[in-house]
């Protein structure tokens, strides 16, 4: 089987990728996959930052606003999508262009983990949810520790929802082994961007700004009137359950904003975190320059991988 093209574009939220994915894949014949485990649904545009409607226009984008707000949609269903869209995709004679995101979702699909579909156990949750609520997020990390080491090296103690869905799989599929199963013959040029913590954390605020100003208070309040609620995971982003809490109490929205973007900068440093430990990625700065340089390192790439086809 011959070797398969993919573009990956990473780095932390607010730097810039699909600016960088839109002129990449204008240029390229490129066709845009979100990794974002958002962004899939609909009616979330301006709290995930989904690209605009003349972006969509411009160059073909997958896997965006495709789920009502009350599916469930996880690592294992990205990856069927995200296969799926990227064969059809080399059927039309253009390139992949995955943008994440969900950091998460790219190593997976690049590394070909060996991802298992375990449903929901909403009743297991629960419990899980109130003894990390009662006892702290370690309680259940350190169970997760003691029944499936590997899965606990990979995930942060205080993300509890990943915890929880670690021992879910765990619980219904014990003898599943976490990891990179047989090679999928893909060969990802993947690049990330980076700028300084102070330069980022004015791109976030901004960012967040703009959001509120483009009517994100009143999406959050459309989506409640729609019968959604903050205990959906498609509303765990950063600013959903807050602008909720706001619109249900007297909180002011000066107060709200702060809270958001403060959120935005911790994501931000914990995304540093996880990229980092990707050696296959190639970082460049978020600037002009920047842009230039990763535009012709991924072409070279794609000339290797291509020759080696």
């Amino acid at each position: 089987m011959s070797l398969i093209p993919l573009v990956c574009i990473l780095g932390p939220t607010g730097i810039g990728k699909s600016k960088f994915a839109l002129e990449f894949a204008r240029f390229n014949r490129g066709e845009i996959i979100s990794a974002d485990s958002r962004q899939i649904y609909k009616g979330l545009n301006i709290g995930t930052a989904t690209p605009d409607e003349n972006e969509l226009k411009s160059v073909p984008h997958h896997l965006i606003n495709s789920l009502d707000p009350d599916k469930e949609y996880g690592l294992a269903h990205f990856l069927e999508m995200a296969e799926s869209k990227i064969l059809e995709i080399l059927d039309r004679g253009n390139l992949p262009v995955v943008v994440g995101g969900t950091s998460q979702y790219v190593f997976a699909l690049i590394n070909n983990w060996n991802v298992p579909k375990v449903a929901p156990d909403k009743e297991f949750r629960k419990q899980l949810e109130e003894k990390a609520k009662t006892d702290g997020p370690l309680s259940i990390y350190e169970d997760l520790v003691a029944k499936d080491p590997k899965a606990a090296e990979a995930i942060d103690y205080r993300n509890i929802r990943r915890v929880i869905r670690a021992l879910e799989i765990q619980k219904h599929q014990p003898e599943h082994v976490a990891g990179i199963a047989e090679d999928n013959n893909i060969r990802a040029a993947s690049v990330a961007f980076t700028t300084s913590r102070e330069d980022l954390y004015k791109l976030i605020d901004r960012r967040v700004d703009k959001m509120i100003s483009n009517g994100w208070v009143g999406e959050v309040q459309k989506l409640i009137d729609n019968g959604y609620d903050a205990s959906l995971p498609s509303m765990s982003s950063i600013g959903y359950a807050e602008i909720i809490e706001h619109l249900q109490s007297d909180s002011k929205l000066e107060d709200v904003i702060k809270k958001i973007k403060t959120k935005t900068h911790k994501l931000a440093r914990n995304q540093y975190v996880w990229l980092r430990k990707a050696d296959w990625v190639s970082w460049f700065e978020s600037s002009n320059e920047g842009h230039n340089q990763a535009h012709q390192y991924l072409n070279q790439q794609l000339k290797l991988h291509a020759s080696k086809g």
